[in-house]
This record gives C-alpha cells, structure tokens and sequence, in this order.
C-alpha cells in the first residue's frame, strides 16, 4: 500500500478492491500519507479497503462486512461522519451465484446508518456500458447481472457517477494477457452527497503494477457546525476613561461584558495554517469519540458527572437552609469590608487567570478597587450582611481536562469548576478574616499554611536511610482517595467549619461559607462540542480559592484523630520509636509500619474515616512497597480489595519524587536528572531553535 503513496497522495478518501492476500478478518494499516483499513474473509483470495488521508482522518466508529465487501463509519476531523466501503463482485460465475454475492452486501448495508451518506467503489466485475448521451447525466445499460445490482444499489438508496463523456468507453480493466481487450467494469456509487464526474486515469496502474485504473472524482461532504465554546480567555479593561458607577455585582458583571476584551498581543501573531494547526490540536480528544457521536459523548459525560456531584438520596438545600437559620447573628458583630482587605486579595489574583460564565474578570476588579473603592467594599459588606450571593455565582464554568494522554472514556476527564473572579476575590477576603481560625496545627500534614510538601518528602529520605542502616523493616503503602474534591460530603465540610467558627465577630463569614456549600450548576461543553450543564448537591468545587486549603485541613483534622485513637496499631520492632507513622498531602495519604498486619488493621481504620466523609479508598491505585529486610504477608488488603506488595526494587511515588527503600540516596538524584533530560529533549527544537 506504499506505493499507492506516490500515485494517489493529494487525495482524501480511497476504496480499494483486490487489497492483496494479508491477515484473515480486519486489519488497519499506516503509511505516510493514509491511514489503511482492509477486510478478508476466510473463504476469498483477496480482501478489500479503504484509506483516509492522515491529516483529515479522526477514527473509525463502526464497520461491517460480507463475504466480498466490507464498510467502514468514518469520522472525519471537522466533517461529517461518512460511510466508505468496497465490493468486489464475483467474475466467472452463474447469475444465481452473482444476484446470492450483491444480496449479501445488501442485507449487510441495507438498514445500516441509513441517516449517513455513502461512498461505493465498487469492482463490477461486468461490463459496465453507459449511454452516450451529451448531457452530463448518464445510467448503465441493462444485463442479467448489473440489473440485480442496481436494483440492490437503488435499495440503498445509492446512485452510479458517470465518468466523463470521454472517458465512459475507456477502459478501467487491463488484463495482463495482452492478447486480450480491456473492459469498463469499474464504478463508484454514492448516497446523500454532491460531487463532480468521474475521471479515469489508466496511466496510474502502471505505476503501483494493478491491471484497474484509478478511478478519480472529487465529493462534497458537509463540514460540521463550528462548536460554541464559552469564551473563558482574560479579559483586561479596554478604556482608559474612568468606569461608569456600579451599584452592585450585577452593574459589575454588566460593565465585563461592556468594557472588558481579550488582549491582542501586538508584537507576533500566528498565520492562518499555525492557527488551523492549534484549533486541529484543541479538537482531538483521543479514543473518546471513538464509535460515538458527539450527542452519545455528551449523554455520557453528563450522567458521569451527574452520578459523581448528585446524591439522589440527600436533599442538602434543607439541610442546608436549617444550619442556617439557627446561626446566631448580629449586625453590630459584622465587621465592615475594608479596602485594605480587597487590596490583599486581589493582589493574590492572577490577571491571566480565565474567567467564569459572567466574563467579571481580575483586572476590572482592580480598576474598580482603585476608582470605586468605596462601593465595590460596600458590595462586598452587603453579601456579608444580606446572606444572598449574586445569582450568577452559582453558576461555574465547566472545564474538562484529560487526565491521561490519550482519554477513551467521561471517567478520564477531571471536571474543573472555574467560577467568577469576583466570587474568588470574595472568598479571599473571607479566607483572610477566618482561616487562622480553621487552621490547627498538625504532624501529619505537609499541606496549609508553614508547611510544603518537602515535609513529607524528608520524611520518607529520613525513613529511607534509618531504614537501610539498621537494616529494619519496613513495609509502606501510598494510598488514593477516589475522586476526593468530588465525593466529599457537603454536611461533613458544614460540620468542620461550624465546629471551629464559633466566635460571635465570625456568624457572618460562616454563613458565606455555608452559603457556598449550597447546591450549583456548572456548564461547559463535552468533547465533540455538544453542551453538558450538571448539577451538584455534593464536593468542593474545584478551581474555587478555598477548595485545596479547606479539604487538606478537614483530611488531616480527621487523620489526626484516627491516628491518636485506641484501634490505631503503632509500629514496633526496629521502627518502634518513629515519631510518626502516617502522613498526607490533602488527597494523598502515606502510611508505614513494620508488619503488613498492623499496615493493614491502619488502612481499615483510614477507609472508616475516609467513610464517613463520603469516600473511599481506590486499590487500583493503591501501591505497597517494602525493603529488602521485610519478613511478613506479602497480600494487604484496601478497603476489601486485595493489593500485592510490588516486587522488589519497586518505587513509591512522594508527592513527584519516587523512592526505592533498598537504594542509595542518590537515587533520586538519578531519577530527577533522568526526568530533565528527558525533558530537555522533548522540548530540544523549541528550547535550540534559531
């Protein structure tokens, strides 16, 4: 199929009949120019295909085939899905035999995707005649066999092309007996599409060694409409006049729309091909399209994050509105919002941060900030005081980012809620007035304020080398809490912060709190371009300024006391006098003993924690190593799941850093220099190029 490189390279879309003897059953291909797609039945010489030009080419979502031909649903990068298939109808034989081969290829076709449109090349095998008419229309003449394949043909709804009028007696067959005549027996049908006549070119044969010609016509395919994606790009203020008054969020959100534009960098701008290149790149979602439609993808994205952020058996709302009628509040305790503490906040923003659904973006804050100062603070002080959040921040920009580098199914997506700039700047206030107060101090977490994740990781260095100089066992597991932002339950996060916002001066930020608890919406788009909109009852929205901080302190709130209770079984042996024996990175939990037994009596004890905050422990992603000097079980079970300890020279990953117990401390410097420069040549062409 190489070959057909040379002589068929600019086109986008190839049948094939004859494909020579290969694999029985389906087969794909690739070469530089095509991707290749073949069928052969067990009970034929040769096989049949299709090609589709690599750079217009997205995936193959169905197929089918009969004993002579085959067809492929193929869906096209920015176009309509199209059917292509081939038949290479049976020569040399009785006319029963032929009517039996074209009803096979009938009942395969007939009432499959009849809403697509079709392409058939299709090897006849009979002469082929065409009328000579000067009109551009043409039809085949009448005969025993070709009448029974129109009349299948016709009950699929397919129609012949005509080849030009010069070239409907040419042949398209050239027997390699020279002594014998060549004959038309060649010709394409297609179905609900548009397109030119059929242009026969003999000469190309020769160049791949094929006795048929090469039959060329050009097709209209229906593009498919461009999708409307939410505008989430920064947004700067526009105008250097000053900005008109705003009374409350909604001017606010009003004046975004007015006043507000994406920059354009003024210095470079991509051409036209390199902005086709990234829009080509945007669009490609790996296998998730695969055999779908986009309507099925979105289907199927929206009951994914439906059963994921929906408790069906929980009405929160009144819940909710029951915690917050029984705040004790006070006008008089409620401090004002200051412009020092609007300050502070936006200075923690990123302008280049995208915005949510309302396009209030960081840089129109701050203009406000510095030119209204009085009234966006008086904004501010009146969602304390009133308990009404703006409408549109319950509203959240769904974002879906692949988590793997090639996602084939909605539980490969992570969904990010990117909510209003002006929501986060109110957060941050809040978060300024009460987070020292959320805040307790603890040893097992390397996650909040004063602490980094370089904690955890000398942790383990330090367990590591103890370890290995005393020549003690140790058995260590790094275990994955399942869809940890997403599942967490909302009570549970109501009762954390209702248990340390106790104070009278504090009633009015808990109830902003709780008042971002209650149930949102998030709307995006799916893969495809089709638009999902969810609603969730349960999680921390994800992208939220409070999100990470807040879920780290209620993980390790909750770790601590597992920890410090009575079930909790302490290492022993060499390892006895460790200060700790467990640590975490909000979702990361990092457990170690001496003995798989006492290892795994801890996890039990971490799964009922994690239980009763609405999660759970994934074993697939479970790993469990142990050093050279381990004697004990080498099964450990998770949460009712049986884990394996990995074998020996194994790493556990520390927050990016991977660790073997049995080497030495250069280890990671080896593993980190490794990951550099894999890195560096990766990207060498961008960082060496002149």
């Amino acid at each position: 199929m190489s070959k057909i490189d040379t002589v068929a390279g600019s086109f986008d879309l190839l049948c094939l009949q004859e494909v020579s003897r290969g694999k029985e059953g389906w087969d794909e291909h690739e070469t530089d120019c095509f991707m290749w797609f073949t069928h052969q039945d067990p009970s034929q010489w040769r096989g049949v295909g299709i090609g589709i030009a690599r750079a217009l080419f997205d995936s193959i979502t169905d197929k089918t085939a009969c004993r002579r031909g085959a067809a492929w649903v193929v869906r096209l990068k920015n176009h309509r899905r199209v059917i292509l298939c081939s038949l290479h109808c049976p020569t040399g034989v009785t006319v029963g035999q032929y009517h039996q081969d074209v009803q096979d290829f009938r009942r395969a076709l007939r009432k499959w995707h009849p809403e697509l449109p079709m392409v058939a090349g299709i090897d006849v095998n009979e002469v082929v005649g065409w009328n000579s008419d000067e009109s551009d229309g043409a039809c085949m003449r009448s005969g025993a066999k070709l009448d029974k394949l129109l009349e299948v043909t016709s009950g699929m709804h397919l129609r012949p092309v005509p080849p030009r009028r010069e070239d409907r007696s040419l042949p398209t067959h050239y027997p390699r007996d020279e002594s014998r005549e060549g004959r038309h027996i060649d010709a394409i049908f297609v179905r609900m599409m548009g397109g030119g006549q059929v242009c026969v070119k003999p000469d190309m044969r020769l160049e791949i060694n094929t006795d048929h010609a090469l039959l060329e016509m050009y097709l209209e395919i229906h593009k498919t409409r461009p999708a409307v994606w939410v505008d989430s790009r920064p947004r700067w203020v526009a105008t250097d006049t000053p900005l008109p008054l705003v009374r409350d969020f909604g001017d606010v959100q009003q004046l975004a729309h007015q006043a507000c534009q994406p920059r354009r960098r003024k210095d470079y701008r991509d051409d036209d091909e390199m902005r086709q290149l990234i829009w080509d790149a945007k669009s490609w979602w790996g296998d998730i399209l695969s055999g779908k439609s986009s309507a099925e993808v979105a289907n199927d994205v929206q009951q994914n994050l439906t059963d994921k952020f929906w408790d069906v058996a929980r009405n929160w709302d009144e819940d909710l509105q029951l915690r917050i009628q029984n705040l004790q509040l006070r006008p008089s305790a409620l401090t004002p919002v200051t412009p020092a503490e609007v300050s502070s906040a936006l200075s923690g923003m990123k302008a280049r941060s995208a915005v949510g659904e309302d396009r209030v973006c960081v840089d129109l804050l701050r203009r406000l900030a510095f030119e209204q100062s009085e009234q966006l603070c008086g904004m501010c002080t009146e969602v304390l005081e009133g308990g009404v959040l703006p409408e549109p921040w319950g509203v959240s920009l769904l974002a879906l980012l692949p988590k793997c580098q090639s996602p084939s199914t909605p539980s490969d997506l992570r969904p990010i809620a990117m909510g209003s700039a002006a929501m986060k700047m109110m957060s941050r206030i809040v978060m300024g007035r009460t987070f020292d107060k959320l805040r307790e101090p603890c040893c097992h977490a390397s996650s909040g304020k004063s602490r980094q994740p370089a904690d955890l990781i000398g942790t383990f260095t330090r367990l590591r080398d103890v370890t290995r100089e005393w020549r003690a066992g140790v058995i260590a597991a790094k275990l994955d809490v399942k869809g940890a932002f997403d599942y967490i339950d909302r009570g549970k996060v109501a009762d954390f912060l209702q248990a340390r916002l106790r104070d009278e001066q504090d009633q009015h930020s808990l109830r902003f709190w709780l008042l971002l608890l209650a149930e949102n919406s998030m709307k995006g788009s799916a893969p495809g371009g089709k638009p999902v909109q969810i609603a969730a009852n349960r999680g921390i929205r994800q992208g939220s300024p409070e999100s990470a901080e807040l879920f780290g302190m209620i993980i390790a709130c909750e770790l601590q006391k597992t920890r410090n209770a009575k079930s909790w079984a302490a290492p022993g042996g060499a390892i006895d006098d460790v200060p700790i024996d467990v640590g975490c990175f909000q979702d990361d939990i990092f457990i170690w003993s001496d003995s798989g037994e006492r290892l795994e009596r801890n996890i039990a004890r971490i799964a009922e924690m994690l239980r009763a905050l609405g999660l759970s422990l994934s074993a697939k992603k479970t790993c469990v190593v142990v050093n050279q000097y381990y004697q004990g079980k080498r099964k450990i079970k998770v949460d009712g799941e049986t884990v394996e300890i990995a074998k020996p020279g194994t790493c556990i990953r520390v927050l990016g850093v991977d660790f073997d117990f049995d080497a030495g401390t250069s280890q990671q410097c080896r593993e980190m220099m490794g990951r550099i420069w894999d890195a560096f040549y990766a990207n060498k062409p961008i960082l060496c190029g002149h």
